[in-house]
C-alpha cells in the first residue's frame, strides 16, 4: 500500500487543515474541476445526502478543488453541502495527487483537474483509488468500497484469537506492528486485544512498545 502524501490547505472559512489530524479515521479524499459546475455540483451533493452513511464507518469526505476559499463558501452555501472543502490555488496537492494534468476539450488541449477519489485507511494509507471519475454511481460506488474493506477488518480480526496472541508473545517481546504482520489482522483491532490482556494481567510491557506473556 502506498503512504497518503500530507498536506495543509484553507477550508470555506481559511481554517487550514492537514490529512494528518483524520489519522484514526477512513478518509475519502477527492479533487474535482470547479465549484457550482454541473458535474462537481451533483458529486459534491451526492456526498453530502450520503454522509450519514459514511459516518457509519467514521469516514470523512474531504473535497480539494483550485478554487479559492471564498467560492468554496458560496458553493457550500447555494447548495446546503455538510462536506469538508479545501482550496489548492495553487495545484501543487492536485499535482501530487496525479490529479492535475493534460486535458483535452473540443480538441484544445490544456492543464486542469482530472477528477479522481482516493480511500485512505486509518493509517492513512492509500488503499483504492479512481481516476478519470465518471459521476454518475460514483459515490455509491466508493461508499461499497468502504464497506468491502470494513468486513475485511472484521474478519481478519475475528479470525485472532487471545491465545494466538499470548502464544507468539511467549517467546519474545513484540511490537504491536510486529504481532499485527504476523497474524495478518488489523492493527487497531490488535491494539484493542493488547489493552485487554494488558490489564486482565496476562501479558506485560518489559519496555515502552514492547509486549510480553507473563509466566504462569
Amino acid at each position: 500500500m502506498k503512504k497518503a502524501i500530507d498536506f495543509c490547505l484553507p477550508d470555506h472559512e481559511n481554517k487550514q487543515h492537514c490529512l494528518d489530524e483524520f489519522k484514526g479515521k477512513w478518509i475519502v479524499l477527492y479533487f474535482y474541476p470547479k465549484d457550482n459546475t454541473s458535474g462537481c455540483t451533483k458529486e459534491a451533493v451526492e456526498f453530502s445526502q450520503k454522509k450519514d452513511a459514511f459516518d457509519k464507518f467514521d469516514a470523512v469526505i474531504i473535497g480539494i478543488s483550485k478554487d479559492s476559499p471564498k467560492s468554496h463558501a458560496r458553493f457550500i452555501e447555494k447548495h446546503d453541502l455538510n462536506i469538508l472543502l479545501l482550496s489548492d490555488e495553487e495545484h501543487k496537492v492536485l499535482e501530487a495527487y496525479g490529479a492535475w494534468g493534460k486535458k483535452k476539450n473540443y480538441g484544445k488541449e490544456y492543464y486542469g483537474t482530472i477528477r479522481s477519489t482516493f480511500l485512505i485507511d486509518p493509517e492513512l494509507n492509500i488503499v483504492k483509488g479512481w481516476k478519470n471519475v465518471r459521476v454518475s454511481g460514483h459515490v455509491d460506488k466508493v461508499l461499497q468500497e468502504l464497506e468491502n474493506l470494513n468486513n475485511q477488518t472484521i474478519n481478519k480480526t475475528e479470525a485472532v484469537s487471545e491465545e494466538s496472541v499470548i502464544e507468539l508473545l511467549k517467546d519474545k517481546p513484540l511490537k504491536t506492528n510486529d504481532l499485527a504482520n504476523m497474524l495478518n489482522a488489523d492493527k487497531k483491532e490488535i491494539e484493542k486485544l493488547i489493552r485487554k490482556l494488558k490489564k486482565e494481567g496476562k501479558i506485560e510491557s518489559p519496555k515502552r512498545c514492547y509486549y510480553q506473556a507473563k509466566e504462569v
